[in-house]
């Protein structure tokens, strides 16, 4: 299945305004070392005049890379081998075991990519893909865009359908040795 979006919904720090409104952020590091400013109490007044403010949301989540932008987001998780075979990936590397590709994943703090485990000249291989693509000029575009640490590692931009089919010869290599 592709990644998903990782979501923080409890990730919320809202704090009153000097207008009466709420800025609210999304940051896990203001949520854990919250420390809320007391405002004055006001006297009351008069009637308000104007109704008052609606909280005010601002936004602090981080823009995506453009490579994982451009990468196409299915409405429901999606195996790899389900997606039009005239898609495009971005494989970053093969490794011989899962182990040691979720090792270079947490090793290099990548999030939002996918993983394929595939044959390739008879022996087994994990795949980490930076994203899945509608066409190959999205692929390309995609891949010029990835961070420096990742474009030297000569990024494929692979035909999806080649992708499927190591990943099918991959599941029937896996079966001959059960």
């Amino acid at each position: 299945m592709l990644g998903s979006r990782a979501t923080q919904q409890d990730d919320w720090f809202c704090e009153p305004t000097a207008d009466d409104g709420w800025e609210c952020v999304q940051d896990a590091d203001r949520v854990a070392k919250a420390q809320p400013r007391r405002l004055p109490k006001k006297t009351p007044a008069a009637a308000p005049t104007a109704p008052a403010p609606s909280p005010k949301l601002v936004a602090s989540v981080p823009a995506l890379p453009l490579y994982q932008e451009l990468a196409y987001q299915p409405a429901v998780p999606v195996a790899l081998t389900e997606l039009p075979a005239d898609f495009y990936a971005i494989q970053l590397l093969a490794l011989s075991s899962r182990q040691e590709l979720e090792q270079f994943v947490m090793d290099n703090g990548l999030h939002g990519m996918a993983a394929a485990r595939i044959e390739s000249k008879g022996q087994l291989r994990h795949v980490l893909l930076a994203g899945i693509y509608q066409d190959q000029a999205t692929a390309e575009r995609a891949a010029a865009s990835l961070p420096e640490n990742l474009r030297v590692m000569q990024p494929w931009v692979r035909a999806l359908d080649s992708l499927q089919v190591a990943m099918r010869r991959a599941d029937e290599l896996l079966g001959a040795d059960i």
